[in-house]
């Protein structure tokens, strides 16, 4: 009898169910969320995009960042406008793409340097003084209220952004793990390059990972020697011993996938690739092949500050 009325209460609650209570799992969003920092410097709002892992929803553990600035693309352009172009946006889109989160999870946060910002002249490049107060005051800000490795901050960045990797990755060196400058628009003749070349000089880049990508026909394009090859030849000249992958200048290396993943085995941290690879009129967009390198996801994600110093 007892075993009869517990069947009935089982029969009876389950028929209470409505279909409408199931919750179904929402499928995870491979997108960015948009947010805002108010800067105490200047007492200025700017907005920032953040995307956080699936992989970090539900647990403790901490995983690494990926803060990538943008290029002119974006620089100046009202507020609304950011990230939605595939291409120019490309330099922050990738690391989102779930094959790669899938492998590599990570945060990765990108700021804005809008049109209003840029009309008050209070941020005019990544590498001006309120520019670099703020991606410092940004970063100690999300690293305090997200699960993010301290040891593994990186920082890239598109043509302007790539220009700003250098300077601003010089000016953090002590918190990032390592440098992806793509597409670096910086000529030996701009306006801070003597002072970033200082810092090569001071040995600020020794045990600072750094991989450049650009191609040929941009750097040889830039009106002047281009950064990233003097850069690149100092870092040889004082013996950091740097990996050229495909060229440099009119030399060609055009190592495999398999000799760049040796030598990433063998613990390189400075390498330099320059395509040369058909891009018709416009080869501004290194990062569109660079992104796509799986040696560079693997010796990124390698890349730990504490090994470093």
């Amino acid at each position: 009898m007892n075993k009869i009325l517990t069947l009935l209460i089982i029969i009876t609650l389950l028929s209470c169910v409505n279909d409408n209570d199931i919750v179904e799992e929402q499928p995870f969003e491979y997108a960015f969320s948009k947010q805002h920092y108010q800067h105490d410097l200047t007492d200025t709002s700017i907005p920032y995009h953040i995307f956080e892992p699936k992989q970090s929803l539900n647990t403790t553990d901490k995983f690494p960042l990926i803060l990538a600035l943008h290029g002119a693309e974006y620089f100046a352009t009202a507020e609304e406008d950011f990230l939605f172009n595939e291409t120019f946006g490309y330099y922050a889109l990738a690391w989102i793409e779930e094959n790669n989160q899938n492998q590599y999870p990570a945060y990765v946060l990108a700021p804005h340097i809008h049109e209003e910002l840029w009309k008050g002249n209070d941020y005019n490049n990544w590498s001006a003084p309120n520019s670099l107060d703020f991606l410092e005051k940004l970063l100690e800000e999300v690293m305090k209220h997200k699960n993010i490795d301290a040891e593994r901050v990186y920082l890239t960045g598109h043509s302007m952004g790539g220009a700003g990797t250098w300077i601003v990755g010089a000016h953090l060196k002590d918190k990032v793990a390592a440098l992806v400058p793509l597409s670096t628009a910086l000529g030996a003749s701009s306006p801070g390059f003597d002072a970033l070349a200082q810092q090569v000089e001071k040995g600020s880049f020794a045990q600072l990972p750094v991989w450049s990508f650009i191609h040929k026909r941009d750097a040889d394009g830039s009106g002047s020697e281009h950064a990233c090859r003097v850069l690149f030849q100092a870092f040889d000249d004082k013996g950091y011993e740097p990996t050229f992958t495909h060229g440099f200048e009119e030399t060609q290396y055009n190592l495999t996938s398999a000799e760049i993943n040796e030598v990433i085995s063998e613990g390189k941290i400075h390498f330099y690739t320059e395509y040369n690879y058909d891009c018709y009129a416009n080869c501004h967009y290194a990062m569109t092949e660079a992104l796509r390198e799986p040696f560079l996801f693997r010796w990124l994600f390698m890349q730990k500050r504490s090994d470093n110093y």
